[in-house]
């Protein structure tokens, strides 16, 4: 509870200006008696002035509340309030108010200067704090706890004003609003259902966001569910596609072998053809021989020389005999070999074309299904960039770019009608077909 102990009063209306006056109160009552015009008044004034900074009625100003310097024979006078109160949280402090008088030509100028309140700081050291007066007459209640509508019209109450509760209606009402703070109370009302109304309002639009939020959490929920079986697909169709490429290689080397062993029938067939060659002139020579030996024609070589050439021939004639042997064998091996070949040629081409049927197959569904991803992004307003970049590195795929690559060279017969067959497909095939070609270029 706050309380005031001492008053020091200098320079105010009767009191002098050269010294102090100081009043001490006391609990729980304190009396002030004396004649008339002795400082009763002025007591109260004082008092009411230190704590509210309110002047008491009939002082013009303040120039007729300080001493006046007429009667001092001076220029100008100072004067001081001195305060010394307990808070209401049990600090003391003293609160000073100075002023001064001074004597102008023909007028009085007043002026209050900057109070100043001392108080003790937590470790008990004595603070002084230098006040604007406005600043000084909010402090001051704070600090007492009470109002300055109780001070001024109750507690400090000035006996020219004590008959306020007898004026008008207005006057008293006024009185009673400050005194009760119910402006401010009303004030505070306002800003209550102000405050209300606009959270009321907030909370209509945060129910409004939410039940969206919801709808595209479900939605988000569900497309995730999608997305989720989308990347299992993805995943079986990708381990399909690399036993695929892995098929493609093995096949692409057993054309590779197959291109061997046809070159070598070829080699074979053009060294077949050239010994059949020798071999007939070889028996037209032998024919001219024998003909010339049966029309008698004797030849004016020695008989030794004819023995030894006719050796020389039957050896040469029995070598040839053997080659044309050889390669009459190693042909018909050739011709095992190519029908065998031919035969496995046949397969493959045959597989080939039932893997090219799947590729295709699967294609088309991985394209079915980023074409649906694309439009539930589109639909929820939902930005999907894991889908293009799955399909990107599946068309990106160097088995993808190597098949593309011995369609060019006309070397996958098949695989080269099916890209045919699939150029027939609509502009979304033949767009999807071109990061692929990009991609083995680079």
């Amino acid at each position: 509870m706050a309380s005031i102990h001492k008053l020091s009063i200098r320079g105010i209306r009767s009191f002098s200006h050269e010294r102090e006056q100081v009043i001490e109160f006391y609990t729980p009552l304190t009396m002030i008696v004396g004649a008339n015009g002795c400082g009763k008044t002025t007591i109260i004034e004082c008092l009411k002035y230190a704590c509210t900074g309110a002047l008491p009625p009939g002082a013009r100003n303040g120039q007729s509340f300080v001493h006046d310097p007429k009667v001092s024979g001076t220029n100008e006078v100072k004067a001081n309030i001195k305060l010394r109160f307990s808070a209401r949280d049990k600090t003391v402090g003293v609160v000073i108010r100075s002023f001064q008088l001074t004597q102008k030509r023909k007028t009085l100028q007043f002026k209050a200067l900057d109070g100043v309140i001392r108080t003790k700081n937590e470790s008990g050291q004595s603070v002084s704090i230098n006040h604007k007066c406005t600043e000084m007459d909010k402090h001051i209640p704070l600090r007492l706890g009470v109002s300055k509508a109780i001070l001024e019209n109750v507690v400090f109450c000035h006996q020219e004003d004590a008959s306020w509760p007898l004026q008008e209606g207005a006057v008293v009402k006024k009185k009673f609003d400050d005194i009760f703070e119910s402006a401010r109370y009303t004030k505070a009302l306002d800003n209550i259902k102000k405050t209300k109304q606009e959270y009321a309002s907030t909370v209509k639009e945060l129910k409004v966001d939410l039940a969206a939020l919801q709808e595209r959490l479900r939605a988000a929920n569900d497309l995730k569910e999608e997305m989720d079986a989308s990347t299992e697909t993805y995943s079986t169709l990708r381990q399909e596609i690399e036993a695929i490429d892995a098929r493609t290689a093995e096949l692409s080397e057993s054309l590779e072998k197959l291109r061997a062993v046809a070159d070598e029938v070829r080699m074979l067939e053009g060294r077949k053809q050239s010994l059949l060659l020798a071999c007939r002139d070889l028996d037209v020579r032998m024919a001219e021989k024998r003909e010339n030996i049966g029309d008698g024609e004797m030849s004016s070589e020695s008989d030794e020389t004819l023995s030894k050439n006719l050796q020389e021939f039957d050896a040469r004639l029995a070598a040839v005999a053997d080659e044309i042997q050889f390669y009459a064998d190693e042909a018909d091996r050739c011709r095992e070999r190519a029908e065998a070949a031919k035969k496995k040629k046949d397969r493959l081409q045959g597989e080939q074309g039932s893997v090219q049927a799947q590729l295709t197959q699967q294609e088309r569904e991985v394209a079915a299904r980023d074409g649906m991803m694309k439009s539930l992004c589109s639909h929820y307003d939902i930005f999907n960039p894991g889908a293009l970049c799955l399909r990107r590195r599946w068309l990106g795929s160097p088995s993808i770019c190597y098949a593309l690559h011995l369609v060019r060279r006309g070397e996958l017969r098949g695989i080269a009608a099916g890209d045919s067959r699939q150029g027939s497909e609509g502009p979304q095939r033949r767009h999807s077909q071109e990061p692929i070609r990009g991609g083995h270029d680079e």
